[in-house]
């Protein structure tokens, strides 16, 4: 059972995601909801959850002081910030103070219940050198994607950002069965129905997408048979160049 204290003003997003818990059996135990920086200490006092889920409004330093008061607690608690857009400046300059991942609203509480079910069991270490590619980077492979002529809404679009992050996070290879069984897990879907939904993503954008874009990034790795590449092929190439787009980062701050 995953403990998760809900910091959300909000009584009508609160109650809703309380009742989908509860209806649901899920594996999230909602321990406290607390409703200012002040509580947390009190609370915790008795109790540290493994999560914080923090609902960001308009108050940016109101957010951060939230954040601040549970890793001062303990920097083991992941803290989940729940975002109205996904903007990427703006999402790491809460990652340096502490946010470990992003939601954005709004969102399908399902999806939302699963994904925070999921933290635990993917989150890296606090000293990892990969942990920014696990903030953000869904909304930034989504915009590569876009570029690419992807639908943003589509869920095969979903589905490709999240195995780019998952093989770009660990940089290790991993089978497409791998790979489509985590993404169903935590889209509440079928294996079949996320390699189904990659690969009309990919037929859809290959036909109709922004070509010179395509060619550009997968030229030398398109099948001369089919004229695209494979699923696999192509979140491998999109997971090769967020790796290097970092490396590239890293060593413009030297």
């Amino acid at each position: 059972m995953t403990d998760v204290f809900f910091v959300i003003q909000n009584d009508n997003v609160f109650n809703t995601i309380s009742n989908f818990i509860s209806f649901n059996k899920s594996d999230i135990s909602i321990s406290a909801r607390i409703n200012s920086v002040a509580e947390i200490g009190e609370v915790c006092s008795f109790f540290i959850p493994d999560i914080a889920v923090i609902d960001h409004s308009t108050d940016y330093t109101k957010t951060v002081e939230i954040i601040k008061a549970f890793k001062d607690i303990s920097d083991k608690i992941i803290t989940v910030v729940l975002i109205p857009i996904s903007d990427s400046s703006f999402m790491d300059s809460l990652s340096s103070q502490g946010a470990d991942y992003f939601f954005q609203k709004p969102f399908k509480i399902g999806e939302f219940i699963n994904v925070l079910s999921s933290v635990n069991k993917f989150s890296p270490n606090n000293d990892s050198e990969d942990r920014l590619l696990l903030t953000k980077p869904l909304h930034d492979i989504t915009e590569v994607l876009v570029s690419m002529g992807f639908v943003s809404n589509h869920k095969g679009t979903a589905y490709i950002a999240e195995a780019v992050r998952i093989v770009s996070a660990s940089n290790t290879q991993k089978s497409a069965i791998e790979l489509y069984t985590t993404i169903s897990s935590r889209y509440a879907t079928t294996p079949a129905a996320v390699e189904r939904s990659i690969r009309t993503a990919i037929e859809k954008t290959w036909t109709e997408g922004n070509l010179d874009k395509l060619e550009e990034m997968f030229g030398f790795t398109v099948s001369e048979e089919k004229g695209k590449p494979s699923n696999l092929q192509f979140i491998y190439r999109i997971s090769e160049a967020m790796i290097s787009a970092k490396i590239k980062e890293k060593s413009k701050g030297k």
